[in-house]
């Protein structure tokens, strides 16, 4: 049997470990120098400048990623490192931000720390309808844009034809439009985060729902959003308003009638009105939205919760939903809750 020479061996060991160590000095170094690169010489050819909306919330992965497809940056990796080894990560600003496609990860990651450009900030309250958002902002007739800002193809995406109003389109979030800009910018800016918020959502999949399309959906969300206040309660409310509808009972929702007043009072005269907002006449759904709903109220439409209820109410100061069986405990509960 041959035995190896430990002192031969150590030598040989000792021997490449100098050349080892050279190795990785140099593979270090070469990322030093690509890093380095990129952050401070990396541009594009054809310098023009991209619009890039920031929204309060983003997080630096989301932000990444979209000046990935936008082509700004070539690496979200070293992009997210940049940021991250030099404490930027926390500081970049919601706004919109005019950025040239030439640009180092240096310099664009001083713009998006200190200079978005000056702009409007119009928050849309989950619930508002568009003649509250129209009178806040000092717009006027909004729906114009069905006809004037060419989204013709937008409602394709859902399935259903145009409607007669952008009523729960319109989702409810923080937007930043410039001093020159119209409320078509607006608009259209809400339209795409629309269909970005609910492009996992199941919506064209509706064969477990009593309705005709997405766009009813969009009523039942609508109705919710007016109707229940507590996440939790949602999607219980959602199922009891399908059940009606199934059912063919009014859904009896007074919400609806105020859709068509401003002074969000409802007298014995709209009570009794033959609106098609009144529901406590009409069977069915309103023939629109009435307001701009929440993705949880959306979603609750689209996954609603079965149980053995008929009826509801909201207590007025906590806000919780009190459900009953039958119109008997109903009419207690409304002594008991609402008087």
């Amino acid at each position: 049997m041959r035995y190896s020479n430990p002192r031969r061996f150590q030598r040989r060991k000792k021997q490449n470990s100098p050349h080892k160590i050279i190795k990785i000095i140099g593979v270090v170094f070469l990322f030093v120098i690509i890093q380095g690169y990129y952050y401070n010489y990396l541009v594009k050819s054809n310098q023009t400048l991209i619009n890039l909306e920031i929204q309060s919330g983003e997080n630096l992965s989301q932000i990444s990623s979209r000046l990935k497809e936008l082509n700004i940056i070539q690496s979200e990796f070293l992009f997210k490192r940049y940021l991250t080894k030099n404490g930027y990560d926390k500081q970049i600003k919601s706004g919109d931000f005019e950025i040239p496609t030439q640009i180092n990860i240096k310099n664009l990651a001083s713009i998006l720390i200190n200079s978005p450009k000056e702009s409007s900030k119009i928050t849309i309250i989950e619930g508002e309808k568009i003649s509250q958002i129209e009178n806040k902002n000092n717009f006027s007739e909004m729906n114009r844009c069905l006809t004037l800002c060419n989204i013709d193809n937008y409602f394709e995406k859902f399935n259903i034809k145009k409607p007669e109003t952008l009523e729960g389109f319109i989702f409810p979030d923080t937007y930043f439009i410039s001093s020159s800009d119209s409320y078509q910018k607006l608009i259209k800016k809400a339209l795409d985060n629309f269909e970005n918020k609910i492009e996992n959502l199941n919506y064209n999949n509706l064969t477990h729902l009593p309705v005709n399309n997405f766009y009813e959906v969009l009523i039942v969300a609508s109705l919710i959003e007016k109707e229940v206040i507590l996440e939790k309660d949602k999607a219980m409310v959602s199922g009891i308003i399908y059940k009606r509808l199934k059912n063919e009972w009014t859904l009896g929702i007074d919400a609806a009638l105020l859709y068509e007043k401003n002074d969000n009072k409802i007298t014995y005269k709209d009570l009794n009105s033959d609106s098609k907002y009144n529901l406590r006449k009409i069977k069915g759904l309103p023939p629109t939205p009435i307001c701009n709903p929440s993705l949880t109220s959306i979603k609750a439409a689209l996954n609603p919760k079965s149980s053995n209820y008929w009826f509801y109410l909201t207590k007025p100061i906590t806000n919780e939903v009190v459900y009953s069986v039958s119109n008997q405990e109903h009419n207690i509960n409304k002594n008991k809750y609402l008087n």
